[in-house]
């Protein structure tokens, strides 16, 4: 079953570092240098200038087996809005259902606390990126062309999952 361990301690930081290391192809193809503890920092604290959300930053967990890292933000860019910020799975585990069960629990609590809508933007995606969300009921909502300071661009593609109202007797 999946959970989510909230992060906080080093020894969990340090698990978050190993995750982004055995990922490393999501960082090469993000244009991001090499992970290092401020990357894991930064993750875990950073949300976009002006935002009101509340950041949340955990471990995904499989009983005792750390299988992920995931960041979102409640409440952005308003509210009933949940922007996912990171799902990172490390290449080894990917397509034995990680991913998906970590979305399946994402929704299910979002729901229940009254979000109605998942957006995320995926930076440089590939057909399977591109796929793999819509297969799980994400739109895409916008795809642009990003210049970035060093002169080179990113594409960046954003989407959205509208939630299912939980019903409540």
């Amino acid at each position: 079953m999946i959970r989510f361990q909230p992060v906080h301690s080093m020894p969990q930081r340090r698990q978050c570092l190993e995750v982004y290391r055995e990922a490393m192809d999501y960082f090469a193809r993000c244009g991001l240098p090499y992970p290092s503890r401020s990357t894991v920092a930064d993750d875990r604290t950073g949300v976009p200038a002006g935002v009101q959300g509340t950041k949340h930053y955990a471990l995904i967990c499989d009983d005792a087996q750390v299988v992920g890292v995931i960041a979102y933000v409640t409440g952005c860019p308003r509210p009933g809005v949940l922007t996912l910020q990171l799902l990172l799975i490390p290449t080894q585990l990917r397509g034995r259902g990680y991913g998906t069960a970590a979305l399946a629990t994402l929704a299910a609590q979002a729901a229940s606390a009254g979000d109605r809508r998942i957006a995320l933007t995926v930076v440089n995606a590939t057909p399977s990126d591109l796929t793999f969300w819509r297969h799980r009921g994400f739109a895409i909502v916008t795809r642009d062309r990003v210049a970035q300071a060093a002169g080179t661009y990113h594409d960046v593609t954003t989407l959205r999952h509208t939630l299912a109202v939980p019903v409540t007797e």
